[in-house]
């Protein structure tokens, strides 16, 4: 299965298997996920369940003009303090979540997200360069706490962080329910959310394929390009 994959999958895979894990014995990217950690099984339905799907929902800061966007930076620690991911200004109370890194999982997102991107006509900001927006992901299993690019505290509501949302929105962090993917633009002028697009997954055991593993993040980006 590795050998039919992109170069870029193909060095997706590598880095598990630079970590220990035996790619071949355990038969796909999926079922690797799932023996890791409970998180990864939402991780795994994203990247090989684009067609279980309810498709890409999406909210939009009607402020910012999206399609003036030519270059993006993926979001890590550095960039989150920028953004004051931590501490965002918000006017009411809230509570505080958790938000993690787990590198092995995050590189297979930033792969695809990067390549989507690329496809879509964005190129990386250099590092001396500011870029027009910041992306990253957001998910949560039951009981877990939130998995992103970067890590820290951050306010929340009903456990949800509001750094997810255009506007801090509570309404929007209401609607979460486990299964959700969310991956999140931020605007580099008003270091706030811009757009941020969702996908609610069912659960699949199915080997990814290249195709696959595309179309779930290419349908998180698409839904991103059709709203520039």
């Amino acid at each position: 299965m590795i050998e039919s994959l992109g170069p870029r999958i193909r060095g997706a895979f590598s880095f598990y298997a630079a970590k220990g894990a035996d790619i071949a014995a355990l038969g796909s990217m999926s079922s690797y996920l799932k023996k890791s950690l409970p998180v990864a099984a939402i991780l795994a339905a994203w990247i090989v369940g684009s067609c279980s799907s309810s498709g890409v929902k999406s909210n939009t800061d009607a402020q910012v003009d999206l399609t003036h966007y030519k270059t993006y930076r993926w979001i890590g620690p550095d960039e989150a303090q920028t953004l004051r991911l931590d501490n965002p200004k918000i006017d009411y109370l809230s509570g505080i979540s958790t938000i993690k890194r787990i590198p092995e999982q995050e590189n297979v997102v930033r792969v695809q997200t990067e390549s989507e991107l690329g496809n879509r006509g964005y190129t990386q900001a250099s590092v001396h360069q500011t870029p027009d927006f910041y992306v990253t992901y957001y998910l949560k299993a039951k009981d877990q706490d939130w998995v992103s690019s970067w890590s820290g505290s951050t306010p929340s509501i009903d456990n949800v962080p509001v750094v997810i949302f255009p506007g801090f929105d509570r309404a929007q962090a209401r609607d979460f329910h486990d299964g959700i993917v969310y991956m999140t633009i931020y605007d580099a002028k008003s270091r706030q959310p811009a757009w941020t697009g969702k996908m609610d997954f069912t659960a699949t055991s199915s080997p990814a394929t290249e195709s696959e593993v595309r179309a779930a993040v290419g349908q998180l980006l698409e839904g991103f390009k059709k709203s520039a």
